[in-house]
């Protein structure tokens, strides 16, 4: 099993800016500071969650004159459809509405 890889993969999209980012991108590619607006967070904030992002390849970047204009890689946005079966989204939604009446907290 891939443990190291999974637990770097859900590490990074367990963060609701880093999961507000991508359905965000999922309509549109986006400037820091379209992103910045339209989630109301600090442009620095969102800096720091793109390039995380960026890293763990979920997006990436096209520079348009002084800008950079993040978009979701074509893999990520295809595997984000319902109707893939592996769609890792998909996934989550039907455990939840399946699985989880209360609310899931972390544990100490």
């Amino acid at each position: 099993m891939k443990t190291l890889q999974y637990h770097k993969c859900f590490e990074t999209l367990a963060n609701e800016l880093r999961l507000q980012i991508i359905d965000n991108l999922a309509k549109k590619p986006m400037s820091v500071e379209e992103l910045s607006k339209k989630l109301n967070a600090e442009r620095s904030r969102v800096s720091h969650s793109l390039q995380v992002l960026k890293t763990c390849s979920y997006v990436e970047t096209e520079k348009q004159g002084k800008q950079r204009i993040y978009s979701l890689k074509k893999d990520v946005l295809e595997g984000m459809k319902r109707e893939n079966p592996s769609n890792l989204f998909g996934f989550v939604d039907q455990h939840f509405e399946s699985y989880c009446n209360c609310e899931c907290r972390k544990t100490l």
